[in-house]
Parts: structure tokens; C-alpha cells; sequence
């Protein structure tokens, strides 16, 4: 039954350099006319997006495999190489196989993508490669060197940074970040010191002293590991209260999102509520986000 189905979700935030009003509606639609190859023999592409409500866009982001047809296929059961010309196929040109099918939805307010990872029939497709995709969607090659700079940053769980800064011996921090939004809170700083030294990341290595004191960030790098959290990534590793090795990113523990299918009758207007109700971060104009 519907109402026993969950489909999941990850966030990624996109944040673009300059982003004048319009602007992401322009990437998406401009993303919408290319396909990446994400990984070995698998490819994407995204649909248009579609405005559902003011300021909330939707679409399909697709995911296949395709055939190489400058290698043999395989009998599977006499284990020998079939040549393509011996097999009598004739499959058309935009034909993918083992297909799926993702609902998108962007909230332009906060740049910020929702896209499904487990859809409505259990099919999946990981966080990681959901970020690379759009990585590649938005990259120059696609957009065009003319276009805004983007970032493309998948959002981890909330609590992963704050278990980094809490470790009982912190030995190595490790911040990579990129350029944010100037929409975002405390990045004043940041963006200006990027600015002056026209760069586009920030690249900072914390190493404790041999001991058991451990790394005391101070509020500065505090900050930085802040804004790196949505704009790059934080890695941390330590010892526990127990004593315990641990290493900790905010690249491997994605935020994901759940919801049954039966509480909005279907999987787009789901994708539509996870957008219009998630909290993921704050900024100025609002106080809960």
C-alpha cells in the first residue's frame, strides 16, 4: 500500500557566483540540455524545471546505462564473445538501459536542491552520486565559460560537525571551502578574503601537538568549519570519551529526508512538501532557517 511506501531524499546546496535575480532558474534550464557521464557506463540528465509555487521548481533527474557498441557482448552461457553485427539489434541511438527515475525539487529562496535517492518502486541512487551529477550540470563545460561560478555541496547530517568539534582529542581538522552564497550567514569575512586574494576555495590543516590535550579551534576556524560545512566539506579525526579512533567527514553522512508516500497521495507532491517544509540551514531574512 501506498501509505507503507518511504521515499528518501538527500539536499544539495547550489550556490552561484554572482547569482543576480533568475539566475538558478537559468543554470537548471540550461543544465536541462546536456547528460553526464557520473560514473563507468552510467549517465544523467535533469528535465526542465517546472514552477509549482512561487519561488519552487520541479523536475526528473534520470539516470541510465548505455551499451558500448565497440565491445562484444557475452553469451552467459557459453561464456564467449558475440559479435555486435552477428546480433541483428537495431537499438536507437537515445535508447538508455536499467533506467531511473528521480523527482527534483529546487527552492530557489536558498538554493537549495531536494532530490529523491529511493523513489516510490525502491529504486536508488546514492547521495554522492547525486552530487556529482549535478557537479557536472553545472560545471563550465556544461553552462558555458561566461556562466556563473557554482558550487555544488551536498548537505550532511546536522550533527556531524558538531560531533567533529566535540571530539574528546581532536588531532587533525581538516576545511575545505569553497565560495558561498553572500545570502548565507557569517560569510562577510570569508568572501572578502577570498575576494581580495582572488580565490575561488580555502584550504586550512589543523595538527594537535603530540598529547592529550588535543585541537582548541578558536572562533575563527570555528566559523570557517560553519560555512565549510555547506560550501566544501569538514573532516575530523580524533579520540572519543572512550579512547576510541575516530574519523569523521561531513561528505560521508548526507542528510537524508523520509517520508511516506500515503501522506500526500503522491511522490511529486511529496518532493514538492520535503521542499516547502525542510529546515537546512539558516539565513539572513529568515530567523528558523
Amino acid at each position: 500500500m501506498a501509505d507503507n511506501i518511504v521515499v528518501q531524499y538527500c539536499a544539495v546546496n547550489v550556490a552561484a557566483h554572482p547569482h543576480p535575480t533568475g539566475v538558478y532558474l537559468t543554470l537548471l534550464e540550461k543544465a536541462s540540455g546536456a547528460q553526464v557521464n557520473y560514473w563507468g557506463d552510467h549517465y544523467a540528465k535533469i528535465s526542465p524545471p517546472v514552477q509549482r509555487e512561487d519561488g519552487f521548481y520541479q523536475g526528473r533527474l534520470v539516470t541510465w546505462t548505455e551499451i558500448n557498441r565497440d565491445e562484444p557482448a557475452v553469451d552467459t552461457q557459453r561464456l564467449e564473445e558475440v559479435a555486435w553485427e552477428d546480433l541483428e539489434l537495431d537499438i536507437p541511438e537515445n535508447l538508455g538501459f536499467n533506467g531511473r527515475i528521480f523527482f527534483y525539487s529546487f527552492r530557489e529562496r536558498d538554493h537549495t536542491m531536494f532530490v529523491e535517492v529511493k523513489n516510490e518502486f525502491g529504486k536508488s541512487v546514492s547521495p554522492k552520486r547525486v552530487e556529482n551529477i549535478l557537479a557536472g550540470l553545472f560545471a563550465p563545460e556544461v553552462q558555458g565559460l561566461d556562466a556563473p561560478l557554482v558550487e555544488v555541496t551536498l548537505i550532511p547530517d546536522e550533527d556531524t560537525l558538531n560531533r567533529i568539534l566535540a571530539l574528546d582529542r581532536l588531532k587533525r581538522l581538516e576545511i575545505h571551502l569553497v565560495r558561498p552564497n553572500a545570502d548565507d550567514l557569517d560569510v562577510e569575512d570569508i568572501l572578502a578574503e577570498l575576494d581580495a586574494q582572488n580565490a575561488k576555495s580555502l584550504e586550512k590543516v589543523l595538527v594537535a601537538v603530540p598529547g592529550n590535550e588535543g585541537l582548541q579551534p578558536d572562533e575563527r576556524t570555528t566559523v570557517e568549519a560553519k560555512v565549510a560545512e555547506f560550501n566544501g566539506y569538514v573532516v575530523g579525526n580524533g579520540n572519543d570519551a572512550d579512547g576510541e579512533l575516530v574519523h569523521l567527514s561531513t561528505k560521508s553522512h548526507p542528510r537524508i529526508f523520509k517520508r511516506f508516500l500515503g501522506e500526500f497521495g503522491s511522490a511529486l507532491g511529496a518532493a514538492l512538501l520535503v521542499a516547502k517544509e525542510s529546515v537546512v540551514r539558516r539565513r539572513r531574512d529568515e530567523d528558523l532557517i
